[in-house]
């Protein structure tokens, strides 16, 4: 949607002020005047709605808008210490981050989530034992799931 503004001939003489010289110069907007120097004030309320609404339509075109499932992406795991391990992983859509892990195949028994929306997922896994072996599924939610599950780590001997 685009607002057309137009400026008239009484509008650009109401914005006329006195000069020092010469009484129809047209003087500039100061910090002070409560509108703004090329939208007349009947139109100001219109193109801050427009504002509004195309930063609302930015923000939720994402979730509402967009018809590509969501999926995870460049998955990897960075030894921080032999107890510490992150994991990072990138989406396609602003979404949850949540990993389950545990040490057998299809049994967790640790999650860590965040309920933050975002492209770009990190967790740190801590108390791990040295020199161990964890499975773990990635899991993150926008409007539907994006599952990555039997994937194994090894912590670091000490």
């Amino acid at each position: 949607m685009i607002l057309p503004i137009f400026l008239t001939v009484s509008d650009v003489r109401s914005r006329r002020k006195a000069g020092p010289h010469n009484d129809n110069t047209i003087g500039t907007m100061n910090h002070t005047d409560k509108e703004h120097p090329l939208i007349p004030q009947r139109y100001q309320h219109a193109a801050t709605l427009a504002v509004i609404l195309l930063s609302l339509f930015v923000f939720f075109r994402e979730i509402v808008f967009e018809t590509e499932p969501n999926h995870i992406s460049n998955v990897k795991v960075t030894a921080l210490s032999p107890t510490e391990m992150e994991i990072s992983w990138e989406t396609n859509h602003l979404s949850t981050s949540q990993v389950n892990y545990g040490s057998a195949v299809g049994t967790y028994e640790f999650t860590a989530f965040s309920g933050e929306q975002t492209r770009e997922h990190t967790t740190v896994l801590t108390g791990l034992n040295s020199g161990a072996t964890y499975y773990y599924e990635l899991i993150s939610k926008n409007r539907d799931y994006a599952v990555d599950a039997f994937r194994s780590f090894t912590t670091p001997a000490k």
